[in-house]
């Protein structure tokens, strides 16, 4: 049974190659992708700090403990922004705060590109 399995990895392995991750550079086998179509490896993904529910109907900031029972995050319940609605993909921290430095300050399009994606859905 394992050889099949071998066998069965080593023709994967051949149709689809590993690729660097476009965040961090590690191989990574394409046929691990998401049906949403991943495109960094699990190890990057794990390490992004997404935003998920519940969150600011405003701001999108994730809401937190005497936040949790309102609509509204305290800043913008206080002092409310000059703008409807807005929604970011993680928190402006860690691995993220790292992939946008390399994007802004050092111009690297493919974390832009990616980021670009983590925008728009599920990786």
């Amino acid at each position: 049974m394992e050889t099949i399995r071998g066998i069965l990895k080593g023709l994967v392995d051949l149709i689809f190659p590993a690729m660097p991750c476009p965040l961090c550079g590690a191989g990574f086998n394409p046929t691990g992708l998401t049906p949403e179509g991943m495109v960094v490896c699990k190890s990057c993904r794990e390490r992004i700090p997404f935003i998920t529910p519940p969150i600011c109907s405003r701001c999108g900031k994730p809401l937190r403990g005497a936040e949790m029972g309102s609509r509204l995050c305290l800043d913008c319940a206080t002092f409310g922004r000059a703008f409807e609605v807005a929604r970011a993909v993680g928190v402006y921290d860690g691995l993220l705060r790292e992939y946008i430095h390399h994007m802004k300050y050092r111009g690297n399009r493919v974390v832009g590109e990616v980021l670009g994606m983590l925008m728009a859905g599920p990786v």
